[in-house]
């Protein structure tokens, strides 16, 4: 679908849009550790308060170790537990990186990242980006980074497109958002922003296909 015309704003979610994840990794990974019930204690939809308060940063990455801890074998450490929590990042895709570049050398849209996330996976998948891509983080490629541990808030709660908005200098009809997670979309709406649902069906490069 071609984007209106009147879109200057792109903001990019960042797992399941720019990043690869697969939430089932962790969870096996998790199960694997000793912890059968992980997928209740941690899903992509619902989340227990120690997952949110990590991606609030109300939660230290400490203490959510410890809270892990506490449903695992004594003989599980603080290691094993990160690469387990670590597993559900997989990689970025190389065109969804050439495509930031593009659009950025282009200039015809002001691009940001607004992602629910936490310190743990912030440090894992930014050593990725500079591993592969050589970036140090992805406020290389874009104007602004929003992360909910940064912000001590997190999607779909409305004050964090609100925060975003108000950072940013936003013209509501002017920006677009797109996100993997349907939840999340209601709130920019009302906003009056405009929305991409990304899917297999949908994917990016229905929205930019002439950097594809």
């Amino acid at each position: 679908m071609p984007l209106d015309p009147r879109i200057k704003n792109v903001i990019f979610d960042l797992g399941g849009v720019i990043l690869d994840i697969d939430f089932q990794r962790a969870v096996q990974a998790f199960q694997q550790l000793g912890i059968s019930n992980f997928h209740q204690l941690y899903s992509q939809f619902k989340q227990s308060d120690v997952f949110d308060g990590l991606e609030k940063d109300r939660v230290s990455p400490r203490e959510f170790y410890n809270t892990l801890q506490s449903h695992l074998p004594a003989d599980v450490g603080m290691e094993q537990m990160e690469i387990a929590w670590n597993s559900l990042i997989l990689e970025y895709p190389e065109a969804n990186i050439r495509l930031l570049e593009q659009l950025q050398k282009a200039g015809h849209y002001r691009l940001f990242l607004l992602s629910n996330t936490n310190r743990i996976h912030f440090d894992c998948y930014n050593r990725q980006l500079q591993e592969r891509f050589g970036y140090p983080n992805l406020g290389h490629l874009l104007e602004k980074e929003y992360y909910s541990f940064e912000l001590g808030m997190r999607k779909p709660d409305l004050e964090i497109y609100q925060a975003v908005q108000t950072d940013a200098g936003l013209i509501p009809e002017e920006t677009l958002f797109i996100d993997d997670t349907a939840p999340n979309l209601p709130p920019a709406q009302s906003l009056g922003w405009q929305t991409h649902h990304l899917t297999a069906e949908s994917p990016l490069s229905s929205l930019f296909p002439e950097y594809f």
